[in-house]
């Protein structure tokens, strides 16, 4: 699928999802950069959250966790705090873990040669061997009520969680850790990380290093 069809394709999906929840297209702001390359589009990122967030001026806001073990998750976090911390503003921040779950011990560590085993492997080091891993995360929800409606909401991003392509071998997330990793979003507690105010733009850009 090209690139420009797949970013089509995600984007409905978003839509599709955020519908289920109750959530109109007209609360959903979408900044179109690359898939891959936020860290490249910084200041643009910046400029583009800074006037939502200007307008919205929010309570509360919910971002990647800041070490989530990704390229664009971990710059969105960053695009977001110097968002913040230019507007002056002093909202809740939740951080929330997607990829971070994909580790040791929430996830089997094969010794494979494979690129996932070896980011599996990356991020179970870099959490000091999972004891670490969760520090910080201080804040649970329940929402074990909610789960088939999170079920269904997730099944709405199609290009994710089924074969689209199968003669091309289209990876899912049932593939990542033989679905060990699937199954960590259906647990009975949401988790966070909670801020307020973040951390400032000196810090959030050291993170970088």
């Amino acid at each position: 699928m090209a690139t420009p069809e797949l970013r089509r394709v995600r984007r409905q999906e978003a839509l599709d999802a955020a519908e289920l929840l109750g959530v109109t297209s007209d609360h959903l702001h979408f900044l179109d950069f690359p898939d891959g390359q936020l860290s490249g589009s910084h200041a643009a990122a910046v400029s583009n959250v800074c006037e939502l967030l200007g307008r919205l001026q929010p309570d509360e806001v919910f971002v990647p966790y800041r070490a989530d073990g990704t390229a664009d998750h971990e710059a969105t976090y960053r695009v977001v705090a110097e968002s913040i911390h230019h507007l002056g503003l002093e909202p809740r921040i939740y951080e929330y873990p997607v990829w971070l779950w994909n580790q040791w011990p929430w996830v089997p560590l094969k010794l494979e040669l494979k690129r996932d085993t070896a980011r599996t492997l990356w991020r179970t080091l870099r959490s000091g061997l999972g004891l670490r891993v969760f520090e910080g995360f201080e804040t649970a929800v329940f929402v074990g009520d909610v789960l088939p409606k999170k079920r269904q909401a997730l099944d709405q991003h199609r290009s994710q969680m089924t074969q689209l392509l199968p003669e091309v071998g289209w990876p899912i997330l049932s593939d990542v850790s033989d679905g060990e990793f699937l199954k960590c979003f259906f647990q009975d507690f949401e988790i966070f990380r909670c801020t307020n105010p973040p951390v400032t733009v000196r810090k959030a850009e050291s993170l970088k290093r």
